[in-house]
């Protein structure tokens, strides 16, 4: 099942609607970037081993590769 926007909609531990089907990265619309994924990828590899990791984006790194180069990490105003 896809949102409004056509991304994947997952519960916290990224699986679908459909059971036993995973979805992390640009596919699920949430946090695009690529350290995110491979995070994601680390909570779906623990979680089908039989821990259970919610994941937790309360802690996500962004960076904007400009000159010169920006970057945050934790809550923001919003």
């Amino acid at each position: 099942m896809t949102d409004e926007k056509g991304f994947i909609k997952t519960d916290k531990f990224l699986e679908s609607s459909l059971d036993g089907i995973f979805a992390l990265g640009d596919a699920i619309g949430t946090q695009p970037f690529k350290h995110a994924a491979n995070y994601e990828a680390e909570c779906i590899y623990k979680t089908l081993n039989g821990n259970d990791t919610p994941v937790d984006y309360s802690a996500m790194p962004r960076a904007i590769f400009s000159s010169p180069q920006i970057a945050a990490v934790g809550s923001t105003e919003q």
